[in-house]
């Protein structure tokens, strides 16, 4: 018969847990997230992941038994592998996808070793040139919903500018520097801002963001002020930046979010002190991707940052997926509006790179929260020594 210290101490045990859960769930709830491997092309041997839209359709690049490289698009149901070839050459890189499902990226134009800027049919995926700035080559990054493509080109003076395309012509504006003579478009929001890196007048290399009217270019400056290189890869719909710039004096290269009112840069830190960290895409939520390096393995993870905190990937994959532990995800590259990941991945059978799909587990009928709590380590020891204290008083 339970006596009545045991009753109390079972019920205060009870509590406690409850206490415990609900304090974890606002404290350390962080996304968890399933793992999609999306495989090769037949006779491939790997693939490499760079955008994704809002219904989960990802773009990225592999081999084929007949090119080193072609363009993809995957089916946003089945994760299936669409070829989306090239514009007469041999290679094309899919970087880009917008939620019509329009990519952009490069592809080598017939009978030439010259790449480019190139953006996809959402129904026939059948690829249109965008054509350059006067120069040989153009490369297309990103593009929003309404089919503008940001990227850079040749000019035709040796030197290469970042661009705009028209969504109805698909005619490229060069957005000028900073005041040197290079610059690079990498990402790209529905008002038409830009941001990339340009040379300054110093000849440095700076992250800018462009106005969505008149093109002019802003300087973003380096983390810390001072000396040093910034690259913006990615902008989301308010305007904020993610990139890597050196700390202030050609210091570490830390990943950054700017302001989207002032544009000022934060750091977003690292997974392991003095390490490096990069990011690479930003949602409308302010969460980041990227990849983070560590000192003494020198491998490279995947990150999610989260309202000030850095997460590795690896850690937050179910812990009931089948290929948890399967794969070490190595970098994130594009993030849509849920929270969902597309980047690339080693997997452990043979280490070849994989391109890989993390879909944000979803517990809110708008899919857009996706927070499932875990108890923290400490917690849990609570926990443990209460249930140990009562199950020694039951035996007694």
């Amino acid at each position: 018969m339970e006596t009545k210290f045991t009753e109390i101490l079972r019920k205060t045990v009870f509590v406690l847990a409850t206490t415990i859960m609900m304090g974890s769930t606002a404290a350390n709830a962080v996304p968890v997230y399933n793992i999609t491997d999306l495989g090769t092309f037949p006779g491939g041997i790997y693939s490499q992941g760079f955008g994704i839209n809002d219904s989960g359709q990802a773009t990225g690049n592999g081999p084929t038994p007949w090119s080193p490289n072609n363009a993809f698009v995957s089916d946003a149901t089945t994760n299936a592998l669409t070829n989306l070839g090239t514009l007469g050459g041999a290679v094309s890189f899919g970087f880009g996808i917008n939620n019509s499902g329009q990519v952009t990226g490069r592809a080598t134009i017939s009978s030439t070793t010259f790449q480019h800027a190139f953006i996809s049919d959402a129904t026939t995926n059948a690829l249109t040139d965008l054509g350059t700035l006067g120069g040989p080559s153009s490369e297309g990054y990103a593009i929003n919903a309404s089919g503008q493509v940001a990227g850079w080109s040749g000019t035709g003076n040796a030197v290469s500018h970042a661009f705009i395309s028209d969504a109805t012509t698909n005619a490229l504006t060069d957005l000028g520097t900073l005041g040197g003579l290079q610059s690079h478009g990498y990402g790209i929001n529905n008002s038409g801002q830009v941001t990339g890196d340009a040379n300054t007048g110093s000849n440095a290399m700076h992250a800018f963001i462009s106005d969505a009217t008149t093109h002019s270019l802003t300087d973003l400056g380096i983390l810390g002020g001072g000396a040093g290189r910034s690259v913006g890869y990615d902008i989301n719909n308010s305007g904020q930046v993610t990139g890597l710039s050196n700390l202030s004096g050609w210091g570490p290269v830390h990943a950054f979010i700017s302001d989207a009112t002032t544009n000022a840069l934060t750091d977003l830190g690292t997974l392991d002190v003095g390490a490096m960290s990069y990011g690479y895409g930003i949602n409308d939520s302010g969460q980041v991707t990227g990849e983070a390096t560590f000192l003494a393995s020198s491998q490279h993870h995947a990150f999610l940052w989260d309202s000030g905190t850095m997460y590795d990937l690896n850690n937050l994959i179910d812990m009931a997926d089948p290929l948890n532990g399967l794969f070490t995800l190595e970098t994130g590259r594009g993030i849509n509006a849920y929270g969902d990941i597309v980047g690339t991945g080693r997997n452990a059978n043979g280490g070849a790179l994989h391109a890989f799909i993390l879909t944000a587990q979803r517990t809110t009928s708008d899919n857009t929260t996706n927070n499932v709590p875990e108890p923290a380590p400490l917690d849990l020891l609570e926990l443990g020594l209460f249930g140990l204290g009562l199950a020694r008083i039951r035996r007694r």
